[in-house]
């Protein structure tokens, strides 16, 4: 297993004493920002840059008063929207110094110079920008919107050193280090719980402080050095998320936030030293750069596994273009201009202004064949796409700060219509997902394997086993999912967990297993099968064993969403619960013996053997 702390220790031992930067020097150089302009001979660079210009455009003539901050979330937007007044002023003015920066090198109109050094200004006079309430989470010292301002006021100090006077250096350096670098360093000193967070705020404070440091090499290099000294070994707790086959536990958008953050620090980092923290040598983390195109839904919407929105924008990121350089693999690329960010949004993190500087003019681009089956090996996740069925199956671990308990769920849909949807942020349980649960929610940090996949000419097979997250409440519990064409089987099998009392006595308990299924499609009920309309195809549900009734509640997240819900007739101590779904109309039927269990749809057979028990597929013919 990867050391990571002694990697990165060794990195500070090599390189922290010896480093050198001049400003500008963490992305370009002077004379490549100079160059900018160049890039507009690349119609992509064209177009970005009309977005941009319209973006500054609308951002100057829409705040809500003397405040630049105060815009509305969507530019373009009509005042009665605006409502938001301060509240993610971190990531607004990071949007104001990146786009005028950029608008700067490409047109040399001073307007664009002084917009961002207004920005740059407004970062010195924001303190509750750089320092959390004290009850906020419990810190001490800095939080997320300390990590923003860190690479705000750094990129732009930066970028702009060559226009700025010897008063506006000595005014930002002293921000840097008297406000960021020192709420930086006050938790550390508390021992915020954010230095050993394994997930997105560890980049992005340790990754950010790093960024600062660099540019303050020049300025107070003791100081600097120490603060990479401290920095980069932290970050050593980010580097084991990225798991080999691809994946992040924490959902898209979190991968997104993670490695954005990562990659702002080692880009100029590598720049600076040719050592890019031992990161183009970590399987996990190439894996997971090559997954992102297996993370779209053919409606053109994220797969949003994990605690994620559906409509997020946290998706994409124009740090990947530079791995894509760096590692030769023009793949990457493809998805990140699929899935652009909106110029108009300003409450993002990340802006699609910064593929000005992280994207080469022409740089190759290519977008995989995405068809069929990929398993995300060691986080055990599934992506399926045949023709036009897409489907996301996850299992594995549960844990981490914003997985769900959503083992044996899946993301269903057809064409551009998504009938199985994954409600989204903060709706983390079972009865939140297109899964099952036993007595309540899985437990925590419980990890259900993929026991078995196999793919077939147009479908495949997966069996998830559940029973470790209900270990107290059943002695095994597979889910097996079987897709042949446009028809799914979910088959359900499980047995109660045996209690041996102290005379000898042993009790079976009953499994009291709850199905649920979630959509945004209207619903229409037919006695134990629902039928999900969509806009061009159905998607019809049925239990082929005996039901209660299904229930069809209506809520409102991001919504409607609709949760059908149902139970067994009867309670089971020996629980066998065939699902089927299919979107051509199919019909399933079901035969059992005592030695197997064969279902029939259309001109093919499944067919599960009877061992100790406990059905285990057998195939299709």
């Amino acid at each position: 297993m990867v050391d990571y702390h002694q990697e990165l220790q060794s990195v500070c031992d090599t390189h922290v004493d010896t480093i050198s930067f001049t400003s500008p020097g963490l992305y370009y150089s002077h004379e490549q920002w100079l160059n900018l302009k160049d890039k507009l001979s690349d119609p992509f660079f064209a177009e970005l840059h009309e977005r941009n210009l319209q973006a500054i455009t609308c951002l100057e003539n829409e705040c809500n008063g003397e405040d630049i901050c105060d815009v509305p979330i969507k530019l373009g937007a009509q005042p009665a929207d605006y409502g938001y007044p301060g509240v993610w002023a971190s990531r607004v003015l990071k949007n104001i110094i990146c786009r005028n920066v950029a608008a700067w090198y490409v047109t040399e109109d001073q307007r664009f110079l002084n917009n961002a050094i207004r920005a740059l200004d407004e970062c010195c006079i924001r303190p509750k920008e750089w320092h959390p309430d004290a009850a906020f989470m419990g810190l001490h010292g800095a939080n997320l919107n300390t990590g923003d301002m860190l690479f705000a006021l750094s990129f732009g100090f930066d970028a702009l050193m060559p226009y700025l006077s010897d008063n506006q250096k000595e005014r930002y350096a002293d921000c840097l280090i008297h406000h960021g670098l020192a709420a930086y360093h006050i938790g550390i000193e508390e021992k915020d719980w954010w230095i050993e967070n394994c997930y997105n705020w560890n980049p992005s404070l340790h990754g950010n402080a790093g960024i600062a440091a660099l540019v303050l090499l020049q300025f107070n290099e003791q100081f600097a050095r120490a603060t990479l000294r401290t920095a980069i070994p932290c970050l050593a707790y980010n580097l084991p998320k990225y798991l080999e086959g691809g994946g992040y536990s924490e959902g898209p958008m979190y991968q997104c936030t993670a490695i954005g953050h990562l990659s702002d620090f080692v880009i100029p980092w590598f720049r600076a030293t040719g050592n890019d923290l031992g990161l183009s040598e970590h399987q996990g983390f190439i894996d997971t750069l090559m997954i992102w195109p297996y993370l779209v839904g053919g409606d053109g919407r994220t797969l949003n596994v994990s605690n994620c929105d559906e409509f997020g924008i946290e998706y994409s990121i124009a740090q990947a273009a530079w791995w894509s350089r760096t590692l030769n693999k023009p793949e990457i690329l493809g998805y990140h201009h699929q899935m652009m960010r909106p110029w108009n949004d300003t409450h993002q993190l990340f802006y699609d202004v910064e593929f000005f500087w992280h994207q080469e003019a022409h740089q190759p681009v290519a977008n995989p064949d995405t068809n069929g089956l990929k398993h995300f090996h060691e986080i055990d996740w599934l992506s399926y796409q045949h023709d036009d069925l897409w489907m996301f199956v996850t299992a594995g671990w549960n844990g981490g700060g914003h997985h769900n308990q959503d083992q044996g769920h899946f993301i269903l849909g057809l064409g551009d219509d998504r009938f199985l949807c994954d409600p989204g942020y903060g709706q983390g349980a079972n009865s939140q997902h297109n899964t099952v649960s036993v007595g309540g929610n899985t437990c925590p940090n419980a990890t259900c394997p993929i026991t078995k996949i196999e793919e077939h000419e147009n479908g495949f097979y997966a069996c998830v086993d559940l029973q470790p997250g209900f270990p107290y409440r059943v002695r095994f519990f597979n889910r097996h999912i079987v897709v042949i064409g446009k028809n799914i089987l979910v088959l359900d099998d499980a047995a109660g967990a045996i209690k041996e009392w102290s005379s000898g006595f042993k009790e079976e308990s009953f499994v009291d297993a709850n199905w649920f299924w979630q959509t945004r499609q209207p619903v229409t009920l037919e006695q134990s099968r629902a039928v999900l309309n969509g806009r061009k195809d159905q998607l019809s549900i049925t239990a082929l064993s005996p039901i209660n009734k299904i229930e069809c509640k209506e809520w409102n997240y991001d919504g409607p969403i609709r949760t059908l819900h149902w139970r067994e007739h009867h309670n089971m101590k020996r629980s066998i619960h065939p699902t089927f779904l299919s979107f051509d109309g199919s019909e399933c039927d079901w035969q059992q013996s005592a030695e197997e269990h064969v279902f029939r749809i259309n001109q093919h057979s499944i067919r599960f053997s009877v061992q100790d028990g406990v059905l285990a597929y057998a195939g299709i013919s």
